[in-house]
């Protein structure tokens, strides 16, 4: 190999390496760059998770908040067991319903017995 050919093989092996640095350099650049667009989205899934976890909070003390109201509503105690550990349907029970129909038994029971009575006399 002559001289002049070392040389042109010698130049053209620098000139592939100052491309290199300078793609070097530039991904460096872009790597950066992510990495800063990296924290931001992290802070960002932070703030949407405190916000999610705020929004969910707050919606369970509403519900809550809606049990006892239909249970002081309906004029029912309030089962505090019942209200935390299990669906926001079973703080309400139904034993109005079960006192309505009582009442209306007792109120026909009392016709017939003034009925009875005002035959007897």
């Amino acid at each position: 190999m002559s001289q002049l050919d070392y040389k042109v093989e010698l130049d053209k092996s620098n000139e592939i390496n100052k491309q290199l640095e300078s793609h070097n350099a530039s991904l460096e650049k872009h790597n950066a760059s992510l990495e800063k667009h990296n924290e931001r989205l992290d802070a960002l899934n932070k703030q949407h998770y405190n916000l999610y976890m705020e929004t969910k909070l707050k919606f369970e003390r509403l519900q809550d908040e809606l049990l006892i109201f239909h249970a002081e509503v309906r004029g029912h105690k309030i089962n505090w067991e019942d209200m935390f550990y299990s669906t926001p349907d079973v703080g309400c029970d139904y034993s109005n319903e079960y006192h309505n129909e009582n009442e209306m038994t007792h109120n026909k029971k009392s016709v017939s017995k003034e009925r009875k009575r005002s035959r007897s006399i």
